[in-house]
C-alpha cells in the first residue's frame, strides 16, 4: 500500500542540506569593513542597511529553522502514521484470511452435515424397508403357522384317536359282551331289593297291627339289602366304565372314519411343505435382520458425526462471529488511521510548501544582505580612497 510519497520531502529529511552563512558570520564580515570610528554618513548608511539586512536576513534564517524543524517533525509524524497504516492493513489483512478461512471451515462442516443428513435419511429408508420387509415375513410365518398347526392338529387328532381306537379295541369288544351282563345283574339286585323292601314292608305293616315282629328277620333282610345296595353301587360303577369304554372306541372310531389314510398323508405332505415353506421364510427374516442391524450400526456411527460435526460447526460459528467482529474492528481501526495519515499529510503538505517559502524568503533575504555588504564595501573604499 502506497498512502504518500515519503521521497516527497528528502529534501527536509537530509539533515545535510545547505546552509547559509550565520548572520554572526556576515557582522564578522562587515565589521571587517566598518567601525563605527568611521563617521561618514554614507559610509554609516550603508552599515545601517548592512545592519537591516543582517537583521531581516537572522529573522528569516530563524523562521526558515523553525519551519524546517515543523516539517521535519510533522514528516517524522507521517512516516508514523504511514507505518501504522501498513500495521493497521496488515492486521486487518490477516483479520479477513482468517474470516475466510473460518468461514470455509464453517462451510465445508455444513456441507458435511448436510452429506451426513442425507446418508442418515437414506438408512432410514433402508431401515423402514427392512422393517417392512421383516414384518411382512413375520405375517407370513404367522399365517404358515397356524396352517401348520391346524393340519397338524388333525393328523395328531387321527393318530390319537387311531391309536386310542387300537388300544381300546380288546376292552371295547369286552364292554359290548358285558354290558348285557351288568344291565341283567343290575335288574337281579333291584329285583331283590324289591322283594327284601315288600318282606320290611309287611313286618313293618304287622308291628302296626300289633303282631310282635321277627326282628331277627328284619336284620338279616335290612343286612341283605345293604349287601345288595353295595353291589349295585359297584356293578354301576363298573357299568358307568365300561360305558365310557364303549364312548370313548365309538368317538375315536367316528373321528378316524371321517378321515382316510390318504387323505392324512395328503395332510402331512402339506405340513412338511409348508414347514419347508416357513424354514425359508425365517432365513430370509434371519437376512433382512442382519441388513437391519447393519443399518441401525451405520446410522448410529451416522448420527455421532452429526453430532460431533454439528458440536464442531456451532464452534466455527462462534469463532467466526468473533473473527467478523474483529475484521470489523480492525477495518474501522485502519479507516481512522488512514483518515490520521491524511490529516498529517494535508498539514506536512502545507507546511512544506511553508517551508519552501521560508527557503525562498532566505535566500532573498540572504541575496538583500550581501547586495548591501557589496555597498558597504564599495562605499568604504570610496571613503578611504578619499581620504588619502
Amino acid at each position: 500500500m502506497q498512502v504518500g510519497n515519503v521521497s516527497l520531502y528528502q529534501n527536509v529529511m537530509d539533515q545535510k542540506v545547505d546552509r547559509i552563512q550565520s548572520p554572526t558570520e556576515s557582522q564578522s564580515k562587515a565589521g571587517n569593513l566598518f567601525t563605527p570610528a568611521d563617521n561618514n554618513s554614507e559610509v554609516t548608511r550603508a552599515f545601517q542597511n548592512v545592519n537591516i539586512a543582517d537583521s531581516n536576513y537572522a529573522a528569516e534564517i530563524s523562521a526558515f529553522d523553525i519551519q524546517k524543524a515543523s516539517v521535519d517533525n510533522l514528516t517524522a509524524s507521517y512516516n508514523n502514521k504511514f507505518a501504522d497504516v501498513n500495521s493497521a492493513e496488515s492486521d486487518h489483512s490477516t483479520a479477513a484470511f482468517n474470516t475466510q478461512q473460518i468461514s470455509q471451515s464453517a462451510q465445508s462442516v455444513n456441507n458435511t452435515i448436510n452429506n451426513t443428513q442425507t446418508v442418515i435419511g437414506s438408512f432410514l429408508n433402508q431401515i423402514n424397508t427392512s422393517s417392512n420387509n421383516i414384518a411382512a415375513l413375520d405375517s407370513n410365518i404367522g399365517e404358515l403357522d397356524g396352517d401348520i398347526a391346524a393340519s397338524t392338529s388333525v393328523v395328531n387328532n387321527y393318530k390319537f384317536h387311531s391309536g386310542r381306537m387300537q388300544s381300546l379295541e380288546a376292552g371295547y369288544n369286552n364292554a359290548i359282551s358285558n354290558q348285557n351282563g351288568f344291565f341283567n345283574s343290575i335288574n337281579s339286585i333291584s329285583q331283590s331289593m324289591a322283594n327284601i323292601n315288600e318282606q320290611l314292608a309287611a313286618l313293618n305293616n304287622a308291628n302296626v297291627a300289633g303282631i310282635s315282629p321277627n326282628q331277627t328277620l328284619i336284620n338279616q333282610l335290612t343286612q341283605q339289602k345293604q349287601e345288595l345296595e353295595q353291589k349295585y353301587a359297584q356293578i354301576m360303577q363298573d357299568l358307568s366304565e365300561n360305558s365310557q369304554t364303549i364312548s370313548q372306541f365309538k368317538e375315536s372310531q367316528a373321528i378316524v372314519a371321517s378321515h382316510d389314510s390318504n387323505a392324512i398323508s395328503v395332510f402331512e405332505s402339506k405340513i412338511n411343505s409348508m414347514y419347508s415353506k416357513k424354514m425359508e421364510l425365517v432365513s430370509k427374516k434371519s437376512e433382512e435382520n442382519s441388513k437391519l442391524n447393519d443399518f441401525l450400526d451405520k446410522k448410529g456411527v451416522a448420527d455421532k458425526e452429526l453430532g460431533q460435526a454439528n458440536g464442531l460447526l456451532e464452534s466455527l460459528l462462534i469463532r467466526l462471529g468473533m473473527a467478523e467482529n474483529n475484521e470489523v474492528r480492525l477495518l474501522d481501526k485502519l479507516e481512522n488511521r488512514k483518515v490520521e495519515l491524511k490529516i498529517v499529510q494535508s498539514s506536512l503538505d502545507n507546511a512544506f510548501i511553508a517551508y519552501q517559502g521560508n527557503e525562498a524568503s532566505v535566500e532573498k533575504a540572504e541575496n538583500k544582505f550581501n547586495s548591501s555588504m557589496e555597498l558597504l564595501s564599495l562605499t568604504t573604499q570610496r571613503h578611504k580612497a578619499k581620504r588619502k
